[in-house]
């Protein structure tokens, strides 16, 4: 469920956006501009622990009608096992491209991607 600034009804285009979690608590906190996430985003377990943390930016698309933007990941994003543990850290350029990959095991030691996404079905992502 999606929860934003309204107006008479009318979604306000620059706000405070939160999604929530079937049991009501929140999935997800972040600014939305003109039905894009922008900004600092957190994104939240059941629990209320934090899963993720990071920025999105507008990226440009260009086509023949003019330019659309969409919310691209940008710089860090920080990830976190259920139980706060660190579980990676992704950096990503303007463009929404992953530059870097750091990923841990659930005692906290860097792994590689291939043990990483062994890993990851086990636990819940």
């Amino acid at each position: 469920m999606e929860i934003g600034n309204y107006d008479n009804g009318q979604r306000i285009n620059d706000s405070i956006s939160y999604e929530y979690h079937p049991n009501k608590s929140i999935a997800a906190a972040g600014r939305i501009l003109n039905e894009n996430k922008i900004d600092g985003w957190t994104y939240y377990y059941p629990n209320g622990n934090i899963k993720s943390k990071g920025n999105y930016c507008l990226y440009p698309l260009y086509h023949s009608h003019g330019v659309l933007y969409k919310s691209v990941e940008t710089d860090q994003w920080n990830y976190w096992y259920p139980d706060e543990k660190l579980k990676a850290v992704v950096t990503y350029n303007s463009q929404g491209e992953i530059i870097e990959q750091i990923y841990y095991d659930q005692q906290g030691l860097k792994i590689d991607k291939n043990t990483f996404d062994q890993l990851k079905e086990t636990i819940e992502n």
